[in-house]
């Protein structure tokens, strides 16, 4: 009797059970046909092109390669191209009904294994179904599988084989951007699909199933193993002869991409935007097609930058390397600093390769004395009350195993902050930088947004650009872009809003935006750095009639040239240089970054009536009457009360006093009383360089570059 009852108990169980599961399949094919789109042929064409619009939007760029819009006809598909996908998407596709019934079992049998429903088993028409009305549900369920279903069935009944053939071929992406067969072949072969030979055909079959990760151009590997399965496939269905196959299988990628057709007349620019775009949005979106992206790029000052970097005369004498590239490289990054938005950007001199080497954001180089505002100037004023009239010894220097050298091994004795920096004096770089102490000096660059990597291995020759690392044209434009907008960080950006075909929003831009610097710090960095311009090393970068705020930067041996500076209205940086880093014994970056960021930058500011540098209130800094190096002549302090005027630095080279003017005043906890020489007073020693490190830059900028 317990047996039969326990039957009893467990037969209800199972009643339940299935009507629970035909209730619920029943509800869920009502749900599939009650939301099920409408076949539209609009819809089975390519997809609309990715519109990027400049900052007055107007149209720069469209997202591939111009062809992307245009249908290709099945008879103008060669027939290795038309086997090979086949062989590897449906082989049964002219005798099925739109719906393969041993794929399917096959598949869900693996499903139900795995208790998964990462399976497909699609025909060619449920993909095309797939593509065309469900590409906005990205979810795998049973709802979406039984439309899926539904749709190729309509499908089959509306359109003939070869048809719904043609659409999937012109419909399907192919990864890299390229939309449908015609856009496929330009972007990895540079030719029509009728011109595709059987390897490249059977490349490009293999990719629709992950075209991201079999890309050629992204994983090259990867892209060969595919083939080959795809080359496997035709021979397994007698689509190709053995020697047919073997011939194709010795043979290689055969690419001859060609990114560029009709992509854009600022190539760089975009490939940029594209890259942020797939940070948004997601890299699957960038290229779905039907996006209207809105950006921060001004055409005139883009064009500005890439005629600059294009013109010989603006560079040491160039030659090209083995991969044709002209050399030294070079770049530019041209910044609004007063909302962040990147006005150009180009990454070499030229852009005639597929996903080329972008050195605005993708190099890392020595910043040579373009870092000394952020590393030894701009802490020194932020954090222990110097002005430009502070005074610092310029004499020579050891600490620990560490001996900087000025450029010319000159030393003049007693000079200002004002004009250590005006003529980018390296012993004065480093005792700010040992006064101030790497931490608090590596923490105000990374305010304005500048990355100081193994400060501690690399120790003080930071404070001269000595870096192991490096930075980025990027990261030094919106470093500089902090100063010129009176100490206020706003990153840099490039995308203002992206808006679906059908008007949403997907993104409106808000950059970070903080306080990086007081206005004391800021005003005194741009009154020193005007007289880099007006006087100094960075004479090449001036304008007539417009105040110029900048700095120099030239690496041991002219590896690195830089200028990096601002009007009231715009920020650039430029970097010249070879990609593998090679000496160039008569450059500088006062003379030809200057001059590359002079060129850009006139075009940029013509039609605009020139400006002043905005004071902050209540800050009052003067220029210096004209000093005699080595003599404290028009040293005078202002702005900072009780900081020290007209002193000569004590023994050890460093300002007199505390920041505050009182020598007496009692040391903090942790700091040091007995100060050792090439130390300064209340602060640590330094723990100096690693033996091993041997820094780029120990003489570094150039004293005299604007007379060389």
């Amino acid at each position: 009797m317990a047996r039969k009852s326990r039957k009893l108990t467990i037969r209800p169980l199972i009643i339940v059970a299935v009507l629970a599961a035909v209730a619920w399949g029943g509800w869920t094919v009502y749900g599939a046909v009650a939301t099920l789109p409408s076949i539209s042929s609009s819809l089975l064409g390519p997809p609309p092109v990715t519109q990027v619009f400049d900052a007055n939007q107007q149209l720069i760029a469209v997202v591939g390669t111009g062809k992307a819009n245009l249908s290709v006809p099945l008879s103008q598909m060669p027939q290795p191209l038309i086997q090979a996908v086949l062989a590897t998407e449906d082989v049964r596709f002219y005798e099925n009904s739109g719906f393969d019934f041993r794929s399917f079992m096959r598949s869900a049998w693996y499903d139900i294994s795995h208790l998964s429903l990462s399976q497909g088993g699609s025909t060619i028409t449920e993909q095309l179904a797939n593509n065309a009305f469900l590409a906005n549900n990205h979810q795998t369920s049973f709802k979406r599988k039984i439309q899926q279903f539904i749709l190729s069935m309509e499908l089959t009944h509306q359109y003939t084989k070869d048809e719904i053939l043609e659409m999937y071929l012109n419909k399907i992406y192919f990864g890299s951007g390229a939309w449908g067969i015609g856009e496929a072949s330009e972007v990895y072969f540079g030719t029509n699909p009728d011109k595709l030979t059987l390897a490249q055909a059977a490349l490009l079959a293999g990719l629709p199933q992950s075209p991201s990760y079999y890309s050629p151009l992204v994983n090259p590997k990867a892209a060969l193993t595919r083939r080959n399965e795809v080359l496997g496939n035709m021979l397994k269905y007698n689509f190709i002869t053995q020697a047919q196959y073997n011939q194709a299988m010795n043979g290689g990628l055969q690419l001859h991409p060609n990114l560029n057709q009709g992509y854009s007349n600022y190539p760089y620019a975009t490939d940029y935007i594209l890259q942020q775009l797939g940070q948004i949005i997601g890299s699957d979106k960038v290229y779905q097609g039907g996006l209207k992206v809105y950006t921060t790029i001004n055409a005139t000052v883009q064009k500005a930058a890439q005629d600059a970097l294009a013109n010989e005369a603006n560079f040491p004498s160039s030659a090209k390397d083995k991969n044709g590239l002209m050399q030294p490289e070079g770049a530019a990054v041209f910044v609004d600093q007063h909302t962040g938005g990147i006005e150009a950007i180009a990454g070499g001199r030229e852009h005639n390769m597929a996903l080329p080497l972008d050195r605005a954001v993708q190099s890392y180089r020595q910043p040579g004395s373009s870092i000394k505002p952020f590393l030894d100037y701009g802490p020194a004023i932020e954090y222990d009350g110097l002005t430009p009239d502070s005074l610092v010894q310029d004499t020579p220097l050891t600490i620990a195993n560490y001996s900087p050298q000025n450029f010319d091994n000159t030393y003049l004795g007693p000079v200002t902050l004002r004009f250590a920096l005006t003529n980018s004096i390296n012993v004065v770089a480093v005792r700010l930088l040992d006064m101030v102490t790497i931490p608090k000096a590596v923490q105000f660059a990374s305010q304005s947004g500048i990355t100081i990597a193994n400060a501690d291995q690399d120790g003080l020759a930071i404070a001269l650009g000595g870096m192991s690392k490096g930075v980025t044209p990027l990261e030094m434009a919106g470093g500089y872009a902090t100063i010129a907008n009176g100490g206020v960080y706003i990153q840099p950006h490039v995308i203002k809003q992206v808006v679906t075909d059908g008007g949403a929003y997907l993104y409106n831009a808000s950059p970070d935006t903080h306080t990086a610097m007081q206005p004391y710090t800021d005003w005194a960095l741009t009154s020193m750095m005007q007289s880099v311009v007006q006087e100094g090393t960075g004479t090449g970068a001036a304008i007539p009639n417009w105040p110029v705020a900048g700095k120099t930067g030239t690496t041991t041996e002219g590896k690195d040239l830089w200028f990096d500076g601002f009007t009231p209205v715009l920020t650039g940086v430029v970097w010249i240089g070879y990609d593998s880093p090679t000496p160039m014994p008569q450059g500088y970056g006062g003379i030809y970054a200057a001059r590359v960021w002079r060129q850009i930058m006139t075009t940029a500011l013509a039609g605009q009536t020139p400006q002043d540098f905005t004071v902050p209130p209540g800050v009052n800094i003067t220029p210096p009457a004209t000093q005699t190096p080595g003599t404290t002549q028009g040293a005078s302090n202002q702005g900072i009360p009780g900081a020290q005027t007209g002193q000569t630095g004590p023994s050890s080279g460093y300002p007199t006093g505390s920041p505050s003017g009182d020598q007496g005043a009692t040391p903090q906890p942790g700091t040091n009383t007995n100060a050792t020489p090439g130390t300064a007073p209340g602060k640590m020693p330094p723990s100096g360089l690693p033996t091993a490190f041997q820094p780029d830059t120990t003489k570094g900028d150039e004293f005299a570059a604007n007379n060389a």
